[in-house]
């Protein structure tokens, strides 16, 4: 996703290299990794070529978009999350959550995952 989330358009080709070696490393400490997964903040930069080449320079060949965001980081009760899962979770479907103190996705989450 990157290290502290700026819009990818707004980045040189290094500024971007910065984001996703410093999201690597962090990852890396955690045992984890990316395996070429991608997706940019803000939904910044899909159709943008600097942007895809960058990553596909960095190794990253995704670069995903969502199917729906819950809008938890925005207050949303459990029940309008509900909805909204109910309604546009399709197969293959990607939602984004954002799971954090500050949102209520975090308190919706299982919830979201029995439905």
């Amino acid at each position: 996703h990157s290290y502290d989330h700026p819009a990818f358009t707004g980045l040189t080709s290094a500024g971007r290299a910065d984001q996703l070696d410093r999201a690597e490393a962090a990852f890396r400490r955690l045992g984890l990794g990316t395996d070429g997964w991608f997706r940019a903040p803000y939904r910044d930069g899909y159709l943008d070529d600097g942007v895809r080449a960058d990553l596909a320079s960095r190794g990253y060949w995704i670069s995903y978009d969502r199917t729906f965001d819950t809008t938890g980081y925005r207050g949303a009760g459990t029940e309008v999350i509900l909805d909204r899962v109910r309604r546009y979770t399709v197969p293959g479907a990607i939602v984004l959550m954002h799971l954090s103190s500050e949102s209520t996705d975090t308190a919706a989450l299982p919830a979201v995952i029995a439905t």
